[in-house]
C-alpha cells in the first residue's frame, strides 16, 4: 500500500472510531445503556463498560489520526 492511500485509509478509519467513540458516551443513548445495564444489574459496572469503550475509540482516533 502507498504512503498516500496508507494515510487516507488512517483517516478515515481514525474518524470511524471518533464516532464510535461518541456513540458509546452514555451521555444521550439512553437504549444501549439501559439494555447493557439490564444485562449486568450494575449501573456503576455500565457505566464503566461505557467510559472505556468509549475511552478505547478516543484512545485509537487520536493514535490514528497523528501525522508520521
Amino acid at each position: 500500500m502507498s504512503g498516500k492511500k496508507q494515510r487516507e485509509y488512517r483517516s478515515v478509519l481514525a474518524k470511524i472510531c471518533l464516532v464510535l467513540g461518541t456513540f458509546f458516551n452514555p451521555l444521550g443513548f439512553d437504549a444501549a445503556f439501559a439494555l447493557v445495564m439490564k444485562f449486568t444489574g450494575s449501573y456503576i459496572l455500565t457505566d464503566i463498560i461505557f467510559y472505556s469503550v468509549a475511552l478505547l475509540f478516543f484512545g485509537l482516533y487520536f493514535i490514528l489520526s497523528r501525522r508520521s
